[in-house]
C-alpha cells in the first residue's frame, strides 16, 4: 500500500499527447465526456459511502434511487436516439412525434446517468463497508479484545520509516496489510464475547444465530454455537475483512520475509482504525507468526524475481543500490531514508511508487521488440496483455499500477480487435471498472493521484504544449512536450497532495523535466535485470550496472532540487487544504494571464523565498528570529511535517493501536 506524494503514476506521455500540428494551431476535437461524467459520479458516491458508511436503510434508498434513475435514463436515451435518427433522415423524411431535427443533443440523459452511477457508488461501497463498520469485529476492536486470528497477507510487509532508519537489532514496527479470515476469542476476550451475546443496540447479537448453527453475524459467521471457539465462552468467526497488522519485532524478524497470499496465525490485540480508513481493525502483534499455508506459485515466482533484482543491484553503491528496485518494482526496502526525503521534496516520489509510467514503458519496450519479429497484431496484443498481468503481480497491485494496467489492457483489446481507442474514455472506463471491483480505491490517495495525473496529461497538456512550442525559440521548442506534461500532471495532483499533508513543491515541474530522460533507460534496464536474474546472474548484474548511471542522475536531480531554498512550502492539510489548493489553482491561472498578475506572483514568490532564507539563518531565541517568524510565516514557510516530534509507534501501539496507525502513516 504505497502512497505517493507526487504526481503518482504519470503514464507514457508521448502516447497520451497528440503530436503538435505543423501550423501550431490547437484545432483538437472536443473532449468525449460521456463516460467521464458517470465515472466521476460513481467515484464520488463510493468516496462518500466509504467515508461515512450508510445504514441499511440508506442502502435501500440508494438502490431505489439508482433503479429509478436507470429506468428514466433508458427512456431518455430512447427519446434521444429517435431524435438523432430523425435528424439524419432530414426534414423530408418521417419524423417521430416530438422530434426536432434542428435541436441540440439533450444533456438530460447524461445527468440522469450521473445520478444513477452516484447511487450505484453509494450502494456498492456501502455494502462493501458493512463488514468493516458493523458486526462483531468493530465491537471487539472498540473493546481492545485479544483474539487468535488467521490472516492472509495481501501485500509485502514493510517497516515504518523510523524503524527502517533505526539501529539493527532494536525493536521495530512492521506494517503488514492482510485480510482476516478467522477470529477466535478465548478467555482473554470473554468480556467482549459476552457483549456480543447481549443485545445492546450497538451491534447485532449471536444468540439468535446460535440455535440455527452457522449463521451470519454482521461481517462474520459463527462457526457453531458460542463457546465452540475455545474455553471460557470463546467465539469463532469466519470473516473476510481487510486489516493492518502492527508487528513489534526484535532481532528475530519473521514478518519481513512473508509473501502475499501466505496464511499465518497470531495472537493479536485488536484496535479500531482511524475514521475513513478502509480496514476493519488494527492488530497489534508481538512475536513471530505461525505459517500455516505457503504463498501461491505465482507469488513465489514474483518473490524470486524481486530478490534477484535486489541481488543484481548489489553491484551498485548506495543510494543507487536501493533506488533501482524502487524504480522497477516498487521495492523500497533498501532505499536510503535521506534520499526518500529528497525525492519527496523534489516531487519525484511517484518514481519509487511503481507508477503507470513503469507499465507503459515496459509495454513500449515489449512492442518495440515484437515489431522486429513476424508476430501478427493479435499475437502482439496477447503478449502485451501477459506482460501487463505479470508486471502487476511482480510490482504488486497498488492503486496506480491497477489504473495503468486497466488502461493498458483496454488499449490492448482495442489494438487486437483493430479498433481505435480514445484516451479519456479509456481512462473513465478503467476507473469505473476498478471502482466497482475494488470500492476501497475510492479513498486511496495513490489512485486519485494516478487518475488526476493522467487526466491532466490528456486534457490540459496538449494545449499547453502547442502554446509553449509557439513561444519557445528554435530548438527549445522540443522541450514543450516535457514541460507541458510535467506541469499538467503536477498541478492536477496538487489538491490531493495538499489534502494528504505533503506541502506544495515549487521545484517539482523542473525536477520532473530534468528526470524524464533517465526514467525510461533505468526502467528498461532494470526490467531486463529483473527478468534474467533467476537465469543468468552475470547478465542481470551487467544490466543493473548500466541502469545505475541513470539512477545516479535521478539522485543528483533529487538532491539538487531538494536543496534549493524554498523547494517545498507549507500548506494546510486535510479537506480544507485540498479545497484551498483547488480554488487557488484557477485563481492563479487567472492572475498569470495578466501582466500585473504575473508581476504580483513573482513579487510574492520572491518574498516567500527571502522570508525562508531569513528564518533559516536567524539564531533561535533572538529578536530577529521572533520578528521573522510570525503566524503567516509558520503557515506558508513550513517545509514538511515535524518528523522528530512524532511519537514512537511501538509505545503508542501498546496503548492505542488505531492512533499508532496514524503515527506510522505520518512517517
Amino acid at each position: 500500500m504505497r502512497t505517493a506524494t507526487g504526481p503518482a503514476a504519470r503514464p507514457a506521455t508521448k502516447a497520451a499527447v497528440r503530436p503538435r500540428l505543423e501550423d501550431g494551431a490547437a484545432a483538437r476535437p472536443a473532449l468525449d465526456l460521456r463516460l467521464a461524467v458517470p465515472a466521476t459520479a460513481l467515484w464520488a458516491g463510493e468516496a462518500l459511502a466509504g467515508r461515512w458508511v450508510p445504514a441499511p436503510a440508506g442502502l435501500l434508498a440508494a438502490a431505489a434511487v439508482g433503479g429509478f434513475a436507470a429506468l428514466l435514463g433508458a427512456a431518455l436515451w430512447g427519446r434521444e436516439h429517435r431524435r438523432v435518427q430523425a435528424r439524419a433522415v432530414g426534414a423530408s423524411g418521417p419524423l417521430s412525434r416530438g422530434a426536432d431535427p434542428g435541436a441540440r443533443p439533450s444533456r438530460a440523459p447524461l445527468a440522469v446517468a450521473a445520478l444513477a452511477t452516484l447511487a450505484a457508488g453509494v450502494f456498492v461501497a456501502g455494502v462493501d463497508g458493512q463488514d468493516r463498520r458493523a458486526g462483531p469485529l468493530p465491537l471487539l476492536a472498540a473493546r481492545s479484545a485479544t483474539a487468535s486470528v488467521e490472516l492472509v497477507v495481501t501485500d509485502d510487509p514493510r517497516p515504518t520509516a523510523r524503524s527502517a532508519a533505526g539501529q539493527p537489532g532494536a525493536t521495530r514496527t512492521i506494517l503488514v496489510p492482510a485480510r482476516i479470515v478467522r477470529l477466535t476469542t478465548g478467555s482473554a476476550g470473554h468480556g467482549a464475547t459476552a457483549a456480543l451475546r447481549t443485545p445492546s443496540g450497538a451491534g447485532p447479537t449471536t444468540e439468535a444465530a446460535a440455535g440455527a448453527g452457522p449463521a451470519a453475524v454482521g461481517g462474520g459467521r459463527a462457526a457453531g454455537h458460542p463457546g465452540a471457539g475455545g474455553a471460557g465462552g470463546g467465539l469463532t468467526l469466519r470473516l473476510d475483512v481487510p486489516v493492518l497488522v502492527l508487528a513489534l519485532v526484535g532481532s528475530d524478524d519473521r514478518w519481513s520475509g512473508l509473501l502475499p497470499s501466505t496464511r499465518v496465525t497470531v495472537v493479536a490485540r485488536l484496535g479500531p482504525p482511524e475514521p475513513g480508513d478502509q480496514i476493519g481493525a488494527v492488530l497489534l502483534v508481538r512475536g513471530p507468526p505461525r505459517v500455516i499455508g505457503g504463498p501461491a506459485w505465482y507469488q513465489r515466482l514474483a518473490g524470486r524475481l524481486r530478490a534477484g533484482l535486489r541481488s543484481a543491484a548489489d553491484v551498485l553503491p548506495q543510494p543507487a543500490r536501493g533506488l533501482l528496485p524502487g524504480l522497477v518494482d516498487g521495492d523500497v526496502s533498501g532505499l536510503d531514508p535521506a534520499l526518500r526525503d529528497d525525492f519527496r521534496a523534489a516531487g519525484l516520489t511517484h518514481l519509487t511508487a511503481v507508477s503507470g509510467g513503469n507499465v507503459m514503458i515496459t509495454m513500449g519496450a515489449v512492442l518495440a521488440a515484437l515489431r522486429r519479429t513476424r508476430i501478427g497484431l493479435r499475437s502482439r496484443a496477447l503478449w502485451c496483455a501477459a506482460v501487463v498481468i505479470g508486471f502487476v503481480v511482480v510490482a504488486r497491485p497498488s492503486a496506480s499500477v491497477l489504473r495503468a494496467a486497466a488502461m493498458g489492457l483496454l488499449a490492448v483489446i482495442a489494438t487486437g480487435t483493430g479498433r481505435g481507442a480514445s484516451v479519456l474514455p479509456a481512462l473513465a472506463a478503467s476507473v469505473a471498472v476498478l471502482l466497482l471491483a475494488r470500492p476501497d480505491l475510492a479513498l486511496a490517495p495513490g489512485f486519485a493521484l494516478s487518475v488526476l495525473a493522467t487526466a491532466g496529461i490528456v486534457v490540459v497538456a496538449p494545449g499547453w504544449q502547442d502554446r509553449l512550442a509557439r513561444r519557445l525559440p528554435g530548438r527549445l521548442g522540443r522541450l514543450a512536450e516535457g514541460v507541458a506534461v510535467a506541469a499538467a500532471a503536477h498541478l492536477a495532483c496538487t489538491p490531493v497532495i495538499a489534502w494528504i499533508g505533503g506541502g506544495v513543491s515549487l521545484v517539482a515541474i523542473p525536477a520532473n523535466v530534468a528526470a524524464e530522460g533517465a526514467v525510461a533507460p533505468a526502467t528498461v534496464l532494470g526490467v531486463v535485470a529483473l527478468a534474467v536474474g533467476p537465469v543468468c546472474g552475470r547478465i542481470a548484474r551487467w544490466a543493473a550496472w548500466l541502469a545505475g548511471w541513470p539512477c545516479r542522475w535521478l539522485i543528483l536531480v533529487a538532491r539538487t532540487a531538494a536543496g534549493l531554498p524554498g523547494a517545498t512550502i507549507g500548506w494546510p492539510g486535510g479537506p480544507l487544504g485540498g479545497l484551498t489548493a483547488a480554488v487557488a489553482l484557477p485563481a492563479g491561472f487567472g492572475l498569470l494571464r495578466r501582466r500585473w498578475g504575473r508581476a504580483a506572483c513573482v513579487a510574492l514568490l520572491a518574498g516567500v523565498l527571502v522570508g525562508r532564507a531569513l528564518i533559516a539563518n536567524a539564531p533561535a531565541g533572538t529578536a530577529r528570529e521572533a520578528l521573522t517568524r510570525p503566524l503567516f510565516a509558520q503557515a506558508f514557510l513550513w517545509s514538511g511535517p515535524p518528523v522528530a516530534r512524532s511519537p514512537p509507534v511501538a509505545p503508542l501501539a501498546r496503548r492505542r493501536p488505531g492512533r499508532a496507525l496514524a503515527a506510522a502513516r505520518g512517517r
